[in-house]
């Protein structure tokens, strides 16, 4: 999707045919990208719907949009949840870039045994705003109509706690224990069973025995990604890779 995009947020105004941006946005459209009036921007609503439209006013605090067209894509059919242990700074944008365009619904940050460094209550919500921004941003930028959405930060311990093996859903955790199981194969063997995936990534120390055994215990399944041991952020991007794959080329 090519063209100058901008995104609707929770700030933004939509009347009849016209689109209000928010400042940000605004700001964005007119500072940065320096676009005037009857310039043509999509606006993405992150809920699957794209707004092509005109600038009407081109006030950098307030960006006025003459909507031309909408189109509403179907949702994904298969409903893809990532639970990643929360990695260095830079690994993280590339996992959100990847959860982006690879196109998935939810992310689950959460902190594990071996995880490098833990957040207090105030870095983890400047950290989830921060995250929030860097998801529209990629959606902006690759044109996915669905952002995903990213949970608050917690515990992986409270994760499992609250989860429950529901029957459609497949449970899995990527895993460097012996015995693992190929990731193709599992999802290949499950396409017609569930509609819901979660898939676990561990921290660059990985999972705890402690933690596997409770995913276990939680109905998880370990798969393995690969010959080599791969980082966070590899391991997601190859990980949901073959899901997107398997499940777009299935008739699900």
């Amino acid at each position: 999707m090519a063209g100058h995009k901008a995104f609707l947020t929770s700030s933004s105004i939509i009347e009849g045919n016209k689109i209000i941006l928010d400042k940000d946005e605004s700001h964005h459209l007119c500072r940065v990208l320096r676009l005037k009036v009857k310039d043509t921007v999509e606006v993405l609503d992150g809920m699957g719907s794209i707004y092509t439209s005109k600038i009407a006013s081109a006030d950098p605090k307030r960006v006025e949009l003459s909507i031309e067209k909408q189109k509403t894509l179907l949702k994904p059919k298969k409903h893809v949840i990532l639970i990643i242990s929360v990695p260095k700074h830079k690994a993280m944008d590339q996992i959100l870039k990847a959860c982006v365009e690879i196109g998935i619904q939810e992310i689950r940050p959460v902190f594990s045994e071996h995880s490098a460094f833990v957040f207090d209550a105030k870095q983890a919500m400047e950290k989830l705003d921060k995250w929030k921004l860097s998801i529209i941003e990629s959606c902006k930028q690759s044109g996915c109509a669905f952002a995903p959405e990213i949970k608050p930060l917690g515990k992986l311990d409270n994760y499992l706690s609250e989860s429950s093996s529901a029957s459609n859903s497949l449970l899995l955790v990527a895993s460097l224990q012996e015995g693992s199981c190929s990731i193709h194969n599992v999802i290949r063997e499950n396409l017609d069973k569930q509609s819901e995936l979660h898939l676990a990534v561990g921290p660059e120390g990985d999972f705890s025995k402690r933690e596997y055994a409770a995913f276990k215990d939680k109905g998880f399944i370990e798969v393995r990604l690969g010959r080599n041991v791969l980082r966070s952020d590899t391991a997601v991007t190859y990980s949901l890779s073959v899901v997107d794959q398997m499940y777009s080329f299935s008739n699900n």
